[in-house]
């Protein structure tokens, strides 16, 4: 039973993030928010509530398992998840530049050229 309310808490919270995201680019947040010139750099936030995710799995194995291969396991799973987030952002940036490849020329002429022309 206690999965069950579980898995509803977790398509709410992704069902809620969504229509967050959406009422705030419908309704020019983030446009607003690039004319400020405002950059907040999540970078440190991201690694810390990944580091604290992954140390308390751990302990909570540790606690409840005390099996050195199922902590092995969910230490592997945790640096998982965390890579396939930090290279979707370049697999959305690849696909990106693929379908407005002129736009982006226009915005930066060198893009695409050879390292040693750009200098």
């Amino acid at each position: 039973m206690a999965i069950y309310h579980g898995c509803h808490l977790f398509y709410g919270l992704i069902i809620g993030a969504n229509v967050l995201n959406i009422k705030a680019l419908y309704s020019g947040t983030y446009a607003r928010l690039q004319k400020k010139g405002i950059k907040v750099n999540y970078s440190p936030v991201v690694a810390a509530s990944g580091l604290g995710y992954i140390i308390a799995q751990l302990i909570l194995t540790y606690i409840y398992s005390e099996s050195v291969r199922m902590m092995i396991f969910v230490l592997l799973i945790s640096i998982l998840s965390i890579l396939t987030a930090f290279f979707s952002i370049y697999i959305h940036r690849y696909f990106f530049f693929l379908k407005n490849h002129d736009m982006v020329k226009q915005m930066y002429p060198q893009f695409g050229l050879p390292k040693k022309i750009r200098k």
